[in-house]
């Protein structure tokens, strides 16, 4: 799919953006609708973020003294330490699967705020329960190929470095190649699964929203599209890196100033409250990602287009 008379333009859409999140949030500022479309935000963002504390208690005696008790504990009683590990484990993959589930549909509900400038969850979570069950399926099968794919490369790594641990190993040139070449095609496998998850994310999840059709049919569509203008979606890519890194050094900024002077820091860390204040940059992103994509023509327009009745 060509598109070489159009202009495309990874800065155009900046503007029109920034307009975007000033037309959503503060013309005029609501509270109730800071609060509603934040509640979207954070649902598509369910299994994206994470947070990391990190407590410290006693000293460094006391830290050795209950370690070598938790050893003992694991050589007396191995099946309850086993059956334990397999519960959390059970528990952590449900739970990774809900929230999943919960993220796809939530994409849809915080796309349709953003492209109708609505605050609404009832009526998105209904109109896009095929295409979000559908996007879950897609991540799904993504997510477990990523993790076997990964694990068939990574397992000769940690086997090689567990074997050779604490000895000195004089590398063959075929050894030392091999390894190379294994540690080579993680990285490649880690970039092409995140510009899957990327794409996805960013377009094939409007061309689900705009064509009311399932994820594998908007990637056939998508698809065409990224063949027939690579430079330019490559373009988008390193636009978006730098994105991430000029919003990212600022957040940390205000977070780090937050923290020093009164405290208040710790909300950008409180889930679902912390995305209701990042809201203008999360707005922005997708807002972005929107108004790149309706460079492409109006068959690529999201824009305050009224969807069918259901």
């Amino acid at each position: 799919m060509e598109t070489n008379q159009q202009k495309i333009s990874v800065i155009d859409p900046v503007s029109p953006a920034l307009g975007r999140v000033k037309t959503i949030l503060f013309q005029p500022f609501d509270l109730k609708k800071w609060f509603l479309i934040g509640f979207c935000a954070w649902l598509a963002n369910l299994c994206w973020g994470g947070y990391n504390f990190n407590f410290q208690f006693g000293g460094q005696d006391r830290r050795s003294a209950l370690s070598d008790r938790a050893r003992e504990f694991v050589s007396v009683n191995p099946e309850i330490i086993i059956t334990i590990v397999l519960l959390i484990s059970i528990i952590a993959i449900v739970l990774t699967v809900l929230f999943l589930w919960l993220s796809s549909r939530g994409r849809f509900m915080f796309l349709y705020c953003v492209a109708q400038n609505r605050a609404q969850v009832k009526r998105p979570w209904h109109v896009f329960k095929k295409q979000g069950n559908s996007l879950f399926l897609f991540l799904l099968l993504m997510s477990i190929s990523a993790l076997i794919l990964t694990a068939l490369f990574i397992v000769p790594v940690v086997l090689f470095c567990f074997v050779f641990k604490g000895r000195e190993v004089h590398f063959a040139a075929p050894a030392a190649a091999a390894l190379l070449m294994l540690v080579l095609i993680l990285i490649l496998l880690a970039v092409i699964f995140a510009l899957i998850f990327k794409f996805t994310n960013d377009f094939v999840v409007p061309l689900m929203y705009l064509r009311g059709t399932r994820c594998v049919s908007a990637w056939r569509e998508f698809w065409a599209l990224l063949i027939g203008n690579k430079a330019r979606f490559a373009l988008y890519i390193l636009f978006q890196i730098l994105l991430a890194l000029i919003i990212g050094s600022i957040i940390s900024f205000i977070i780090f100033i937050s923290c020093c002077c009164c405290c208040i820091g710790i909300i950008f860390f409180i889930p679902y409250i912390g995305t209701v204040v990042l809201l203008p940059v999360i707005v922005f992103k997708r807002s972005y990602s929107l108004y790149y994509f309706r460079q492409f023509g109006p068959a690529f327009d999201l824009i305050d287009v009224e969807l069918p009745q259901s």
